[in-house]
């Protein structure tokens, strides 16, 4: 298992804009909230996996690869 460098190494806060400069429907990605207590996870694309395990019936294992090739399905609901 390749081990996870933290970066930075200890606690990360990211704090949204105020209100009124929050001009668009979606939040860009350099303003989305962020609060890391130990340190922010980066993981080189090549090592990164998804297990599901435990008490499921199949256990199964994602690799970023294996993740792009799953097709994609959208789906729009209302609820109340």
């Amino acid at each position: 298992m390749t081990p996870v460098t933290l970066d930075p190494q200890g606690p990360f806060k990211r704090d949204p804009p105020a209100p009124h400069q929050m001009r668009d429907r979606l939040t860009p990605t350099q303003d989305v909230v962020v609060l890391c207590h130990l340190g922010v996870p980066r993981i080189e694309r090549e090592h990164w996996s998804l297990t599901i395990d435990g008490m499921v019936e199949r256990r199964h294992v994602w690799t970023e690869r294996s993740w792009e090739l799953l097709q994609s399905q959208s789906a729009i609901s209302q609820y109340h």
